[in-house]
């Protein structure tokens, strides 16, 4: 039998009154929303800003939502000259175009979309895209989609920068993000007080069971403002894994192939201004990909590594880390002294620094039912609650702030590049780089079966 599609308007309604009930709400029934952080003052908080408004005032308002669309659009970097636009729309609806243009620039380019044949059709709409290159890097583009000449659908980009850029590239980072309840919502919503050039997903995107109809409902439908706007890196997580070996997650993403012939949109690196990030498949462990790892890590350019996968290797949840993670990548990372790692699969926030100078977030509070923790002795900050993080990266400074469903900002970590070069030099771990955190002492499980820890 064919899966019928809820009408899209009233999806958006649905989606948007769960924005506003979890914003006014101040608490949730089932998840702590706030952190309950103490003590904590930041000499350098995170940048607020809503990041549409720039493409807003360059490219004009957004167009109703399309029947002719059944997933809006959405981006795919390729790098700092090439973008990729996908989207479905239902099979024999007429010939889309994408038709882009530079503002203040007499600029102007289209492209016919293509039919992906490799992924399966959703609610009976195939998935197409769009690409366009040579464009300049660090440039703001405006794009609309057309049906036989009549605009269905419009929204803006920025092209990744070069490496040299002085002003901070920004992203958040989150996991774990739920099920399209209001805990999703109210992070969601916070994610909109901070600017990001993109954005990176650490696993379990798609609950229960990563099939391609939770993916519409759970991610696109959840986040189509953003992904209309902001490329998507997303790392796959165990629940992609349960329906076909994670097949929805290839189909539906347009990833680097960098991967090797095992790794193929599996594992992966990209590049965005002074960082090189490399993306992990915790659910395929092992010597292959380890060794692709160390192959990558070592001809990594930028001044910047930061690698990211779903399961975390140290953990202060009741089962603890990951054993695979810690035996197949952890010496890689501390041989290459990797200064951030980020992962999820584990609902809470938590902070670790290993000796060697390697920083350990796990960034599982995205939306997803929270967990209770037994803080480890090493853990600098750990707590179980819903949030994200959002990063500002320079040549010469890296910071990552962690923010709740509240909008506080309840913990910090800040690294300087020269710090870096001494500590590869053989300096102590210490002079690493410099955080900020609260001051406390370890604390028991709250009334709501939460935990916090931090020093």
């Amino acid at each position: 039998m064919k899966e019928s599609r809820p009408p899209f308007l009233l999806r958006a309604l649905v989606i948007s009154w769960a924005l506003v009930s979890a914003g006014l709400a101040g608490c949730l029934a089932d998840d702590k929303l706030a952190s309950e952080r103490q003590n904590f003052t930041s000499d350098a908080p995170a940048t607020r800003a809503n990041p549409m408004d720039p493409l807003a005032r360059a490219c004009g308002p957004e167009l109703p939502p399309s029947p002719h669309l059944t997933r809006r659009p959405y981006l795919a970097a390729q790098d700092e000259t090439t973008m990729k636009v996908l989207w479905t729309a239902p099979e024999g609806g007429g010939q889309v175009t994408l038709r882009l243009t530079r503002p203040g620039t007499d600029e102007l380019e289209t492209a016919r979309a293509a039919r992906d044949p490799s992924a399966r059709p959703v609610y009976g709409s195939p998935l197409y895209g769009a690409t366009v290159s040579n464009l300049a890097p660090d440039a703001l583009y405006c794009y609309e989609l057309h049906l036989d000449g009549t605009p269905i659908a419009r929204a803006g980009f920025r092209t990744p920068p070069l490496p040299d850029r002085e002003e901070p590239v920004r992203f958040v980072a989150f996991g774990d993000s739920g099920d399209g309840g209001n805990s999703q919502a109210a992070v969601l919503a916070q994610m909109h007080t901070v600017p990001f050039d993109f954005m990176i997903h650490v696993g379990d995107i798609a609950y229960d069971t990563g099939t391609r109809v939770e993916f519409e409902k759970n991610f696109f439908d959840v986040y189509a403002d953003l992904l209309a706007r902001f490329p998507m890196f997303p790392a796959s997580g165990n629940h992609e894994y349960e329906t076909e070996a994670a097949a929805p997650f290839r189909e539906v993403f347009a990833l680097p192939e960098n991967g090797g012939p095992e790794g193929r949109e599996r594992w992966y690196s990209f590049d965005w201004g002074p960082v090189h990030f490399v993306v992990l498949d915790t659910e395929l462990q092992g010597p292959t990909q380890a060794a692709w790892l160390d192959a990558d890590l070592a001809a990594a350019k930028r001044p910047w590594t930061i690698v990211y996968g779903h399961r975390p290797p140290f953990s202060s949840a009741k089962r603890g880390g990951d054993e695979k993670f810690r035996t197949h990548f952890v010496p890689v990372l501390e041989k290459h002294r990797v200064p951030l790692v980020l992962s999820g699969h584990e609902h809470h926030y938590e902070r670790i620094q290993t000796k060697n100078g390697v920083n350990y977030v796990v960034t599982g509070g995205g939306g997803r039912h929270l967990r209770g923790i037994q803080p480890r002795a090493d853990a600098a900050y750990a707590e179980s609650v819903l949030h994200f993080v959002s990063a500002s990266v320079t040549p010469h400074r890296l910071e990552l702030h962690a923010i709740d469903a509240s909008g506080r900002e309840f913990d910090a970590l800040v690294l300087s590049r020269e710090a870096t070069a001494s500590m590869l030099q053989g300096s102590r771990p210490c002079s690493f780089g410099s955080s900020r955190h609260s001051l406390g002492q370890r604390s028991n499980p709250t009334s709501d079966g939460s935990s916090r820890f931090w020093r």
